[in-house]
């Protein structure tokens, strides 16, 4: 009966002789109670091995699991016949053989694929772009800087910068011209894009209008994203900003927001601006605008998985997921090679090699002992265990075997297999040659090999040739599935459908490759740009679906697998994936005869007054007739359309009391036409016998905002098509009317924005037109409407005053910015009549009775003497325009006969009275006009000025002016009068009594920086820059007598700062080293001062809170240092200045004299050393491999790297706080694997009392910081190494301490020296 039972399982069962396992075969976990005279039935597969039970139980035990088998498994999957259908769908509950072969062994030691790709682009020792690998020499002409390979913006600079550079032009109109606009570039590489961008935006490449150009310019702020350090080298070889950063990790983001907050207009005087503030996560103020980057997230970190596609997978699962990991494989005679040739001992070199023998065959044995491998073992009997894992791992990409997933399905198909067996003994056979005596290099052995190798370049391509690759999947581990887990629910329904595809063909497993470096690179953008904002990301992979394609083919053969299904079953199923039902429905077609009855139903309403249907049937007309514009090649529709005169219907219509959803659809549908018609004849039949002109003249309610819309976009569109041959359907020269002109500036002022830029929007268009009868009129309605828009624009000022300090200041600066803008615009279309008119308008009724006489008058009522100066300077930087500046200019700087005689005729101005909607202006008959002379001269009021709390302001006016004058747009004479130039020897018969006086009354305003904000002393150390050292002044002889009183006065105030330094340093003590050192360092990062006026917040300056003594130390220091630089620039006697850093303001133009106006940058002096300066020789000693401990102090601790926990010796040099290793080829020396300034390091809370925690600073990332965690054997170690530690520090920093107070006292005895002589 044994026997039997035992032939029935072979023949039934399929497993005789094998032993089950619950693990492996789930389902047979089943207790069946069967009532026996002696006992109870547990389960079939204890009862088969229980040979002293009766007949009857065996038989029914064998009974009972025979039908428990066959409800799970057909009888075909085991008969021979191994196919999809008949065995492979019953794998749903069962365990993967890979899970089953590699769950016992610690698959981390195996590369995932994106750490080595993380360690071969950016690894320390053997990175391609961290360690400068990818860059070529750069002759500083061409455009290709990478070694191996180039990329767009190389292979097409500058044109591929263009094009980005207008998109980001583009943006940023969309984002209203938003200022300041910060631009992100996530991996720059070598830095030509960023570079053309710059190139781009400052020299107006785009051909934009100047006024926009100049707004752009400066709002326009540029970082760059680098994680490689040789690249961001690089990139700050070319100029450009650089912050260290990855892009695959959102941890980046603050850093970026601090670079961002640290930008050249954030000076310390500007950081309580609100875009200046550092914060861990954007807001509006602080956010980038856009985020760009080109060929970055294809080159994210990828991870390679598999999935077996058998049954029904949950995709969602991480048990349906194998990863693939990378094995490195090396013949133990190569690797000794190797090692030799780094002059390792033998011993060394035998200890490694059994080591590396033993991890081996443990390892890959291991796997070879469970069933699955035994099973395949059986199939080649001699292979080693590496040789057999290869091919388990490899023979899975056969798709032709169509291997099954479950363990026990793929034990049956190796032992019954005899094809399956046959292609594993070929497999092994071949991996045997390659792989005889040789060993696995796990992950830290092989990143150990690479660093040591890392100088040898013949060894480690050596070691590279002689070392192989291999690829394995293994389950995914707990960590990497919950890294991974919100990719498989994002693209659960892709995936499924990639099943769907796959499946049917025959495949058993798909790999894709993912990059979950995508999902934080976004979460950075996101913390990056805020609530607005744009991502601009340029690459050129394959889609989702293309790249699966390619991973799940053969990689053995070329083409897809035999198909087993008809050719008409694939189309069916091709066409059943790749096609989607639209939803759509065919649009609908019109007749004439369909047009015929909306019109007969259109005339039926006219007749009985009966407007519940217009609506209706002028849309379906409309829509006939766009239809008609579309498909009707005979033109039959507009004929129809125009010979029914059906827009004298609409205007009849219009004329009438109807309601407003008629009137409201007949302005949109006129719009609609207007837009979408192609064909000239069909637009001429629309503005024929002036019927449009009735519709424009048609006066609705103006106060119904819905109306008002519609209109105003009617107007647009019309506007839209105005050119040469359609302004004689709107012009009549006859009657003299231009409704579509006259009707559209009504609303010049109108409250909604939309209104007011379609306006005008459609002026300038008609002022562009070239049509002489149509210019007269223009001409003719000129005057008053540029008088109303000049009164507007000073209702603006008028606004703009009242909201000062208030949230609504920046909106009601935006808005006369806009109409100055305007104004601009119209002056730049050059129309010489049309310019005349607009210069007389604008400084008659705005800027000579508000402006002139806010700065003149000690008490004005509508505007102060602050916005008036503002207002001055956004109209020389904003309108630079000669026919506007001069007379302007000519009022501020020029001294009149008697400066009180215009009082009468600069009388108070009353605040204009505007409406919403004009009554239709005046037709003039002589718009002929000139512009008058200004009423005010205020030279000596402006020089007042600038020793008065408006110093900021009127410094700003002043260099304004000064810019315009080497840009030639003002007259030399005029500056050399002010004191801007010098005056020219022998060009004058006169010269004024105080040469450069500008340059003379802002020095000496200097002495009194102690009541200054740091925002003010900047502003006038930048005025005097500007007249010093322009190419005039440069070119003067003499120039030791015009500097010797500017000089005297500026080293009086460096002296006074000097004062101020040396007492801050006694009553801030220890504190005052780190903001003497942040101030020297922010010095010596060369940016140039903030522009003055550039944004509203100088219009609100007002008086600030106490400062505290740090505040007051801060601005200090900042004084003192900015005034060495310029007294011994004025010590040079006029000439260029001695330190370097000076570059032509932007966007003024080089004057003729070959100069431009000095920007301050103000640069360190050159040769110049800060007294914290840590001695050379203090690096030059430890700067080798390593150096001689000799009686160093030292104490043992360890501390964690992402290679691993390291023991270290912490040594206190003279300065420095060094942790090293040592040297174990050279005892008595030790490497520096970490060194930091001593005076940069402070103490941190731990929770683990044998911790010691310090925060350091970055030397190789300026700016960032550093955590240090140093571990202890006990307590009382750690302890004694922090108070050694804090001790050493405390004297560090009493020693610099001591030498700032000496280069302080220098700075005075040395001024007081030169004072006195």
């Amino acid at each position: 009966m044994w026997q039997r039972v035992q032939n029935l399982g072979h023949r039934n069962l399929g497993y005789a002789g094998y032993e089950v396992t619950d693990a492996e075969f789930p389902f047979m976990h089943v207790v069946t109670p069967v009532v026996t005279p002696d006992r109870y039935l547990l389960a079939a597969s204890d009862a088969l091995k229980v040979a002293s039970w009766s007949m009857g139980i065996l038989w029914i035990a064998a009974r009972v699991y025979q039908l428990r088998f066959f409800r799970v498994f057909p009888i075909g999957c085991w008969s021979g016949y191994y196919d999809y259908e008949h065995c492979c769908l019953a794998n749903r509950s069962s365990q993967s053989w890979v899970d089953i072969i590699l769950r016992e062994i610690d698959t981390d030691q195996f590369y995932g694929m994106d750490e080595f790709y993380t360690d071969s682009q950016y690894g320390n020792d053997f990175g391609y772009y961290s360690t400068g690998r990818v860059l070529g020499k750069s002759d500083g002409k061409t455009a290709q800087e990478f070694a191996h390979y180039t990329t767009y913006p190389m292979a097409l600079s500058p044109h591929f910068g263009r094009v980005l550079c207008r998109l980001v032009f583009i943006m940023w109109i969309q984002m209203k011209e938003k200022a300041p606009f910060r631009v992100v570039e996530m991996g720059a590489g070598s830095g030509q894009l960023a570079h053309d961008i710059h190139v781009c935006v400052k020299r107006n490449e785009l051909g934009i209008e100047p006024a926009v150009w100049r707004r752009f310019v400066g709002a326009f702020e540029y970082v760059i994203v680098e994680r490689s350090p040789a690249l961001a080298r690089r990139q700050r070889e070319r100029g450009l900003k650089v912050v260290n950063g990855d892009a695959q990790r959102k941890d980046s983001c603050p850093s970026v927001l601090r670079a961002l907050a640290s930008s050249d207009a954030c000076s310390a005087a500007f950081s309580s601006a609100p875009e200046c503030q550092v914060s861990d996560r954007a807001d509006k103020h602080t956010a980038a605008s856009v985020v760009l980057s080109n060929e970055l997230l294809d080159a994210f970190a990828p991870v390679k998985l598999q999935l077996s596609i058998y049954g029904q997978p949950v995709v969602t699962h991480c048990r349906a997921w194998q990863e693939i990991r990378m094995v490195h494989i090396i013949k133990l005679k190569d690797l000794e090679s190797i090692s030799q040739a780094l002059h390792h001992s033998e011993d060394r070199i035998s200890a490694m090699a059994m080591d590396l023998e033993g991890y081996t065959n443990e390892v890959f044995c291991r796997v070879t002992n469970t069933s699955v491998g035994q099973a395949a073992m059986a199939c080649a009997p001699t292979s080693s265990c590496l040789a057999m894992v290869i091919a388990l791992s490899e023979i899975m990409n056969h798709h032709d075997l169509h291997l099954p997933a479950a363990a026990h399905n793929m034990r049956l198909r190796l032992r019954k297999d005899a094809e399956l067996c046959q292609r594993l003994q070929g497999m092994v056979s071949e991996l045997e040659e390659n792989f005889q005596n040789s060993v696995v290099l796990p992950r830290q052995v092989y990143r150990m090999l690479r660093h040591q190798l890392r100088e040898a370049v013949d060894l480690e391509l050596l070691f590279l040739t002689s070392a192989t690759t291999r690829q394995v999947p293994v389950p995914l581990s707990e960590r990497r599935c919950e890294d991974l887990k919100w990719w498989f629910e994002v693209h659960e329904a892709r995936i499924q459908r990639l099943i769907d595809i796959y499946r049917p063909l025959g495949y058993p497993n798909i790999q894709l490759l993912l990059r979950p470096g995508e999902r934080n690179f976004v979460e950075l953008v996101d913390c990056l740009i805020g609530k607005e904002g744009f991502m601009l990301a340029v690459d050129y992979g394959a889609t989702f679906e293309v790249g699966v394609i390619h991973f799940s083919i053969d990689p053995r053969f070329p083409s897809l697998p035999p198909l087993r299904r008809s050719p008409a079953a694939m189309a069916a199923l091709f066409q059943q994936l790749f096609t989607r039902e639209q939803g759509l429905g065919r649009r609908p077609s019109y007749s004439l005869q369909k047009l015929q009855a909306l019109h007969d139903r259109l005339q039926s309403i006219l007749e009985t007054d009966e407007s519940a249907e217009a609506v209706e049937v002028i849309r379906s007309m409309t829509e006939a007739l766009l239809w008609g514009e579309q498909n009707d090649d005979n033109d039959q529709f507009f004929d129809f359309f125009c010979e029914n005169c059906i827009l004298s219907d609409f205007v009849q219509i219009l004329g009438r009391n109807v309601p407003k959803t008629v009137k409201v659809q007949l302005l949109q549908s006129l719009s609609m036409l207007i837009q979408n018609i192609r064909r000239p004849t069909s637009l001429y039949y629309l503005f024929s016998n002036n019927y449009v002109n009735q519709l424009i003249a048609t006066q609705f309610d103006w106060s119904d905002e819905e109306i008002l819309s519609y209109y105003i976009s009617f107007l647009k569109s019309l506007a839209l098509r105005l050119n040469q041959e359609t302004v004689k359907f709107f012009f009549n020269e006859r009657s003299q009317q231009f409704p579509l002109f006259t009707e559209a500036i009504r609303f010049f002022s109108h409250r909604d924005q939309m209104v007011r830029t379609s306006v005008r929007n459609m002026t300038l268009r008609v002022f562009r037109l070239d049509d002489e009868a149509m210019q007269r009129f223009v001409l003719r309605v000129a005057r008053p409407y540029f008088q109303r828009l000049s009164e507007y624009l000073a209702l603006l000022w008028c606004q703009l005053e009242e909201a000062r300090g208030s949230s609504a200041m920046e909106e009601a600066n935006d808005e006369q910015q806009d109409l100055l803008m305007y104004i601009c615009d119209v002056l730049e279309l050059n129309n010489q009549q049309l310019n005349v008119i607009v210069v007389q308008q604008f400084l008659q009724h705005a800027c000579y009775p508000f402006l002139l006489h806010s700065v003149w008058s000690d008490a004005p009522e509508l505007l102060s003497c602050r916005t008036a100066l503002f207002l001055f300077h956004e109209i020389f930087q904003g309108v630079q325009r000669r026919d506007v500046v001069e007379p302007l200019a000519l009022a501020l700087l020029s001294d009149g006969d008697d400066a009180t005689s215009g009082a009468a005729v600069c009388s108070a101005p009353r605040r204009p009275e505007i409406l919403e909607v004009w009554e239709p202006f005046k037709v003039e008959d002589d718009p002929k006009a000139a512009p008058s002379e200004p009423p005010l001269r205020l030279r000596g009021k402006m020089l007042q000025l600038l020793r008065s709390e408006e110093a900021l302001l009127t410094a700003g006016v002043f260099r304004s002016c000064l810019s315009l004058g080497i840009s030639n747009l003002l007259p030399s004479e005029l500056l050399v009068d002010t004191g801007l130039l010098p005056p020219v020897p022998r060009s004058r018969p006169t010269t004024p009594a105080t040469p450069l006086e500008v340059l003379l009354m802002a020095a000496e305003a200097l002495e009194n920086h102690s009541a200054m904000s740091m925002l003010v002393v900047q502003a006038l150390c930048r005025l005097c820059m500007d007249v010093a050292f322009t190419p005039q002044a440069r070119s003067l002889s003499g120039a030791k007598d015009w500097t010797h009183r500017p000089k005297a006065a500026v080293g009086r105030a460096m002296q006074g700062a000097a004062r101020q330094v040396r007492s801050f340093i006694h009553n801030l003590g220890d504190a005052f080293l780190d903001i003497f050192a942040e101030v020297w360092d922010l010095d010596h990062e060369a940016a140039p001062l903030p522009e003055l006026c550039k944004a509203t917040l100088s219009l609100a300056t007002e008086k600030s809170a106490a400062e505290s003594d740090s505040q007051q130390a801060f601005k200090a220091v900042r004084v003192m240092l900015m005034l060495r630089r310029f007294h011994s620039d004025l010590s040079e006697g006029g000439g260029s200045p001695r330190h370097g850093g000076y570059r032509a303001a932007a966007p003024v133009a080089t004057g003729a004299e070959g100069g431009g106006i000095i920007d301050s940058a103000l640069t360190p002096l050159s040769g110049s050393e800060s007294p914290l300066q840590i001695p050379e020789e203090e690096f030059n000693t430890l700067g080798g491999n390593s150096f001689q401990l000799g009686r160093m102090d030292r104490i043992v601790c360890g501390i964690v790297t992402p290679e691993g926990r390291h023991s270290r010796y912490m040594i206190l040099h003279h300065y420095l706080l060094l942790l090293v290793q040592p040297d174990i080829l050279t005892p008595g020396y030790a490497v520096v694997k970490t060194l930091v300034p001593l005076r940069y390091v402070e103490p941190l809370d731990c929770s683990d009392p044998r911790q010691l925690c310090l925060k350091a600073k970055n030397l190789e990332e300026p700016g960032e910081s550093m955590t240090i965690n140093l571990t202890f054997e006990d307590t009382k170690r750690c302890s004694i190494a922090e108070s050694h530690l804090m001790k050493h520090r405390k004297q560090v920093r009493e020693r610099l301490c001591k030498k700032v107070l000496d280069f302080t006292e220098k700075l005075c005895e040395a001024f007081g020296e030169a004072e006195a002589s």
